[in-house]
């Protein structure tokens, strides 16, 4: 399915929602606003997008906004001005080539390279946030082993609604690869 004006051009709005399916597959999409929702999972190919699209899925809210960079109060904040961009969610998971500025538990996202069709990707890095892994830290304690059980005040740690992304696990293990932050400039709410 593609979405998109008359004859293929940008559309001013397309809202979109789609019941009764496992997963909403786009093959286009040029609009300057939009709203998809989907009660599976998405995969939008192809997509151009002047100002804002916000898309829902079961286990996420995401947005993607090329103008205006607050914070907003949903799991993924996009960008890819003037640019073409793919995106394809299974569960909390979010694949793209579009620039991820913020994002928060429980989204885990795989960013890949800018400027390459979706079928010939390769997984630049993944990131989880940090409320994850700090759940994850605290799970993995000896002291819980034991039975002891922090009180959800105890933590020295707060986050907030706009909590971004800390640790990176690469897919590549062996490979050498550079920081992130020397390949992709990360927007953070810090």
């Amino acid at each position: 399915m593609t979405l998109s004006g008359f004859e293929g051009v940008s559309a001013e709005q397309i809202n979109v929602r789609v019941v009764n399916t496992g997963k909403l597959n786009v093959d286009g999409f040029k609009s300057k606003t939009g709203l998809l929702s989907v009660d599976g999972d998405l995969n939008l190919d192809k997509a151009v997008v002047q100002d804002n699209l916000v898309m829902q899925t079961p286990g996420l809210t995401l947005s993607l906004n090329n103008y205006d960079p607050r914070p907003l109060d949903v799991d993924g904040q996009l960008m890819s001005p003037g640019a073409e961009f793919w995106l394809d969610t299974r569960g909390y998971e979010l694949r793209t080539n579009a620039l991820a500025t913020r994002y928060r538990d429980p989204l885990v996202l795989f960013f890949y390279q800018p400027g390459i069709p979706q079928d010939l990707q390769q997984l630049s890095y993944q990131r989880l946030s940090a409320e994850y892994i700090m759940q994850m830290r605290l799970n993995e304690s000896p002291l819980l082993e034991e039975g002891y059980k922090l009180p959800d005040y105890a933590s020295p740690v707060r986050f907030g609604r706009h909590t971004v992304n800390t640790g990176e696990q690469s897919s590549q293990e062996d490979a050498d690869l550079p920081a992130a932050e020397e390949e992709l400039l990360e927007i953070s709410s810090r």
